[in-house]
């Protein structure tokens, strides 16, 4: 599914740990750049460094150690349903994230077919909660950055599903106890976030206020944001019309979803409203609750 076309990529070599790599294509990402490389012919085998490989450099390298201790806690998320990060090294030079180069992504699925029904749409939802499940349940951690682009697949007929680009994730903290965290123009204390990277599309309301907790309520919106894309092929926002921002902040997001969910099963229009509710307290809090929901969706069939 990777677009290989881009000759003048194709030509160019680099270095992963002093290993040579063609370049097959180059993506923007959030915070920097993915490298799609096939290993250079001449270069011994290594099992960590596949023939081909997906690496992720960042554009922001003032806080190196930060971005290593973020890629460190990706390490950690050993997960049939979370794409795994092989290594922290270098790609010529600079700090790089080390992943097996999966078919594509999401994106690249909606590209290329029609929207899922909501049967199909309630199964990778599924897959995706999976992982992020046992992210928060295991580990406290949740994404920040859930989109099409940052969900990997395998597969044509049947899709495996991993979630990967862990970058901005955060570590909640388990107890009472104050804490403060600089990093990336991010300031944390006592788990309130001033500022938090990401994708404006898939970002919820409290995101853009200065003032939010970390809790599952946060991905869960970005769940509910891609239930609407995957299966209606549409985002609820009027882009070329009005900021972003303020469609969000004036809930105007939340009027075009419902109008765009009219005609669509009431479990699941129910359930992407649920996810994407202005107000934290109104939203679907728990994974568990997500589950549940996804189960009725299956239950009544293909739409």
């Amino acid at each position: 599914m990777f677009d290989k076309s881009d000759q003048n990529n194709h030509q160019r070599q680099v270095l992963v740990d002093s290993r040579t790599y063609n370049v097959m294509s180059v993506r923007k990402g959030g915070m920097g750049k993915v490298w799609l490389l096939e290993q250079a012919f001449n270069d011994s085998f290594d099992p960590v460094y596949r023939h081909r490989i997906a690496v992720k450099t960042f554009d922001y390298m003032k806080d190196e150690k930060s971005i290593e201790q973020e890629l460190n806690i990706w390490i950690s998320l050993e997960h049939p349903n979370i794409l795994s990060l092989k290594k922290i090294g270098r790609l010529n030079y600079r700090l790089a994230a080390i992943m097996p180069l999966l078919d594509g992504n999401l994106d690249d699925v909606m590209a290329n077919c029609k929207p899922f029904n909501e049967k199909h749409t309630a199964i990778v939802l599924e897959t995706i909660v999976n992982g992020l499940d046992f992210a928060w349940s295991k580990h406290k951690i949740l994404h920040l950055d859930l989109k099409p682009s940052n969900v990997m697949v395998e597969g044509k007929d049947t899709l495996q599903i991993k979630v990967g680009d862990w970058g901005i994730s955060r570590l909640a903290k388990e107890t009472s106890r104050s804490i403060e965290i600089k990093h990336s123009g991010l300031d944390m204390a006592n788990n309130l976030t001033v500022y938090g990277a990401g994708t404006p599309l898939y970002m919820a309301p409290e995101r853009f206020t200065g003032c939010w907790s970390l809790s599952p309520g946060i991905d869960i919106y970005s769940l509910g944001i891609l239930a609407i894309q995957l299966n209606t092929g549409k985002l609820p926002f009027n882009q070329d019309k009005m900021d972003i921002q303020l469609e969000i902040r004036s809930q105007k997001y939340f009027e075009n979803a419902i109008q765009i969910l009219s005609h669509h099963s009431e479990v699941f229009r129910n359930f992407c409203l649920d996810c994407i509710a202005p107000d934290i307290n109104k939203r679907i809090s728990s994974y568990k609750e997500v589950f549940y929901r996804l189960k009725q969706i299956m239950k009544k069939g293909a739409r």
